[in-house]
């Protein structure tokens, strides 16, 4: 009894170039006789990756990885820090060499890096977090075969600390003008995050015209706004950022809490209480502010 033949390709041309016992995997597609010769070329390279990923996870080559190799005509990773809230990012220039397979960043307490910990990472940054104190940090390329870079330069992270800060101004028997909005109370000050936030509360109390008062009229009101102030002199238009009437002859009216935005790295935030009486008849002013204050709780770093 005889058994029919195996199929064999009609198709002529040639697979990837796999060398024997060094890609087991790649070698399995040599078998797909039955295929074109482009559905062998893909079924080859699908192998190939599955054999590259077996390589890269299995213990052999993790263990082998721990034999560095320094070479020093290798292209140097050039390290800049950006601190953060106890913490900060590391970045670096992309390396000019295609076999920097990833990076091992060292943290140590100490710049002759007597011990220290590594963190590995594929890409061209990392973030630290919780760290409580000045470090010092370098990176390098390590590539597949274990050969390294050289040591990039050291640099030092110093994180920053949660701070609280409180501003505060405050008055006692102002006697505003008529018909216009006058400053009652005015903060400002350099942000220690330029990218946070401060909440503005306070209280002021009025003695002012009980027949406008007692019906909440927006003839006698309050208001908080707040303007950015530049290095190179200019401001930004005041934005209001808060608003209230009176509604008692001797009143205590409560100010916020007002989240408002810092305005950016180097620029001053001014916030100012103000306040406004249009039924004053022109001779002699009705309203009075007994006391007024002011708070900006900012909630930064430092």
């Amino acid at each position: 009894m005889s058994f029919p033949a195996t199929p064999q390709s009609t198709t002529t041309g040639s697979t990837p170039n796999l060398t024997p016992g060094t890609s087991p995997i790649g070698d399995f597609a040599r078998l797909f006789t039955n295929m074109t010769m482009e559905q062998q070329r893909e079924f080859s390279l699908a192998l190939l990756d599955v054999q590259n990923s077996l390589e890269i996870t299995s213990l052999a080559t993790s263990l082998s990885l721990l034999e560095r190799n320094p070479d020093q005509s290798l292209p140097i990773p050039v390290v800049t820090v950006t601190p953060a809230v106890r913490g900060g990012t590391i970045q670096w220039n992309p390396l000019p060499d295609q076999l920097v397979n990833f990076f091992e960043i060292d943290v140590s307490t100490t710049n002759n890096f007597a011990s220290f910990n590594t963190t590995n990472t594929f890409g061209n940054q990392a973030t630290l977090a919780g760290l409580t104190g000045q470090v010092f940090i370098r990176v390098r390329g390590v590539r597949k075969d274990g050969t390294t870079t050289p040591y990039s330069n050291t640099v030092t992270l110093t994180p920053n600390l949660f701070s609280i800060l409180l501003h505060v101004d405050e008055v006692f028997y102002l006697v505003p003008p008529k018909n216009v909005f006058y400053p009652v109370c005015k903060i400002k000050y350099t942000p220690v995050d330029p990218n946070g936030q401060s909440m503005v509360f306070g209280m002021v109390n009025v003695f002012a015209d009980p027949s406008v008062c007692v019906y909440g009229l927006p003839d006698i009101e309050f208001r908080v706004t707040h303007q950015q102030f530049y290095p190179n002199g200019s401001t930004s238009t005041a934005v209001e950022a808060w608003r209230a009437t009176c509604g008692e002859y001797f009143d205590c009216v409560a100010i916020g809490p007002i989240p408002i935005d810092h305005p950016g790295t180097n620029n001053k935030l001014q916030i100012t209480l103000q306040f406004r009486d249009t039924t004053q008849d022109g001779s002699t002013p009705i309203s009075q502010i007994p006391f007024a204050h002011l708070n900006a709780f900012e909630v930064g770093v430092g």
